[in-house]
């Protein structure tokens, strides 16, 4: 039996430049006869909140190249920003800003891979050129705009003098390095591979080999010495001991220590908490699309997709596993806004492999259309406010939404350059994607870019064309086999983890 009553709620902001501001808001409740409450809250709440902090300024958008980071402005502006620049990681694959709607920079983001590229675009960042200081003086001559991330893996804590608005402190940061993570895992009493650090040293690595492989090899990840890292680069899957050498040789250059553990076959995924000022909110399984190059024993970073459905007993643990860590991070180190964890699941269970204490890539899967539940900007905003967000409410929102809206992508940089953009529609049939004729339904669009580390390459299916349920990765493996076909991109044969639960 439920009964709905309305509450007021006040939503206090007192860290903000301008001042503290109060919001009264009602938001529905729906209470049990037997005392548990389930929040049955629709976005208003969240919106006044993200209206508050963002209406009436100027904002420095940044983190992402300029294509992306358009619409992320755009829904700034839907929530009463004044004027938004955009400091971009170089253009981008689409449309270019109009200087008209958004005054942009685009820094240097070039690199031997793609992580190379983004610290470059990340020291422009922090000792910004003197063309990008004017631009701002210009946009900016008071310096009172605020600056907002989509996306860093440094501490960035202002550009040009202008304050980061939800910056994460150093410690949280931290936590990302992939030779500590266990200990956190420790800490939060959670199922877990084993795990050894180890040196540079390749006798160190063989003497492990025999007590970690399961049958399938080990996997190398490289510590955070120059800087965190994503995307697989510093991860080396080694299948035979005769392969350490070699992967000694490739990671040394960035690291001085490794975590290795074994390979767990399995299929690649991760799962989103926000930790909240009164609670945790986690949700729904994501599929981290991460292929494999069989000759090459290497993997290939594909794409993220939220088509794929676990097992209940799978998705209830990998749910589990978040909110243990979501608490432990709360508890031991006063966390918050969004986390990521990254790891395999197995009919054995869920087994972590990495945190990412910031904005997980995947999140824009999960979101809605409307900005007032724009996780990025409530996950700034909750680290600059301390107030009672609701975590209840907000995880019924995005769970609901999430599971009634699939979305997913497929994307990779690769090592060369092009000068135009190229696209091509495609059709799929017979396991393969295919050009579509004129006269035929498209079903996936693909698109191959200018990007600063290279090349970029995009897969964008249509959800209406995906059935709800199998892994997505078969689908990317078989747009880039088109690639390779129509555009001689030369990424080779790639492999998607075998699914574990098919029928």
């Amino acid at each position: 039996m439920f009964f709905h009553c309305r509450l007021a709620s006040t939503l206090k902001t007192p860290l903000l430049p301008n001042g503290s501001r109060q919001i009264e808001i009602f938001f529905g409740l729906a209470l049990q006869a037997s005392g548990r409450c389930n929040f049955v809250m629709d976005t208003e709440f969240y919106r006044q909140a993200l209206q508050s902090a963002v209406g009436g300024r100027r904002w420095i958008l940044f983190g992402l190249p300029l294509a992306p980071l358009v619409p992320q402005a755009r829904l700034l502006k839907k929530l009463g920003a004044e004027a938004v620049f955009l400091v971009g990681s170089g253009p981008g694959t689409g449309d270019p800003p109009d200087p008209d709607e958004f005054p942009h920079y685009a820094l240097d983001a070039s690199g031997s891979d793609i992580i190379a590229g983004f610290r470059r675009y990340e020291a422009g960042l922090r000792q910004p050129p003197r063309a990008l200081r004017e631009a701002l003086d210009r946009f900016d001559p008071d310096h009172t705009a605020l600056c907002l991330a989509e996306f860093t893996l440094a501490p960035i804590y202002g550009i040009a003098g202008r304050r980061r608005f939800g910056a994460a402190p150093a410690p949280w940061t931290d936590l990302e390095d992939k030779v500590r993570v266990d200990a956190l895992w420790q800490a939060a009493a959670i199922p877990r591979a084993p795990s050894v650090l180890v040196p540079m040293d390749g006798a160190a690595w063989q003497a492990s080999w025999k007590g970690l492989d399961r049958g399938h090899g080990l996997v190398a990840a490289a510590d955070a010495r120059d800087g965190l890292h994503g995307g697989g680069v510093g991860v080396r899957w080694m299948q035979q001991p005769d392969q350490i050498p070699a992967t000694v040789e490739a990671l040394s250059p960035r690291s001085d220590r490794v975590r290795l553990m074994p390979f767990l076959e399995g299929l690649p995924c991760s799962i989103h908490g926000f930790v909240l000022a009164d609670g945790i909110a986690v949700f729904r399984p994501v599929e981290m699309v991460i292929l494999r190059r069989p000759e090459k024993a290497e993997f290939f970073y594909g794409g993220m997709a939220t088509f794929w459905d676990p097992p209940e007993s799978g998705a209830e643990a990998m749910r589990r596993t978040a909110r243990r860590v979501g608490e432990t991070l709360a508890r031991r180190y006063a966390y918050r806004g969004c986390f990521t964890i990254d790891g395999v699941l197995s009919p054995e269970g869920f087994f972590p492999t990495e945190l990412n204490a910031r904005v997980g890539a995947a999140l824009p899967l999960l979101e809605m259309e409307d900005p007032a539940v724009k996780l990025s900007f409530l996950s700034a905003l909750v680290v600059e406010v301390n107030q009672a967000m609701h975590p209840q409410a907000l995880e019924n929102l995005v769970l609901q939404h999430s599971r009634e809206h699939r979305a997913g992508r497929g994307g990779s940089v690769l090592p060369f350059k092009v000068q135009e953009e190229k696209r091509v529609e495609l059709v799929y049939e017979l396991d393969l994607y295919r050009e579509a004729l004129e006269d035929e339904v498209v079903q996936a669009n693909m698109a191959l870019g200018p990007n600063d580390s290279g090349a970029f390459l995009s897969f964008a299916p249509d959800p209406a064309s995906l059935s709800i349920g199998p892994p997505f990765a078969p689908r990317v493996v078989a747009a880039f086999a088109a690639a390779d076909r129509l555009w001689g991109t030369g990424i080779g044969k790639l492999e998607a983890a075998p699914n574990p639960f098919a029928d």
